[in-house]
């Protein structure tokens, strides 16, 4: 959100100084056998700092997610 909180699955997780984003998911993760999806979506607005992004991405990929997708919130249709 604006305020630098995140989120996984609308439920807030702190902020990307805090520990709780890369635990939630790696504990989902550990449910999820070898040969089962691992994806997640990382959704940011285009005011999302570049910096805090890529600080998502590394605690995500940390956790065991992957692939990693990107999504802006705020794309128009064509």
């Amino acid at each position: 959100n604006g305020e630098g909180i995140l989120s996984l699955n609308k439920e807030p997780q702190g902020t990307i100084g805090e520990p709780k984003l890369a635990t939630t998911i790696a504990n989902v993760l550990l449910t999820r056998t070898a040969n089962m999806d691992k994806t997640v979506t990382i959704k940011a607005t285009r005011t999302s700092k570049y910096q805090t992004v890529a600080q998502v991405i590394d605690a995500v990929k940390g956790a065991g997610a992957g692939p990693i997708v990107l999504q802006l919130d705020d794309l128009a249709e064509k």
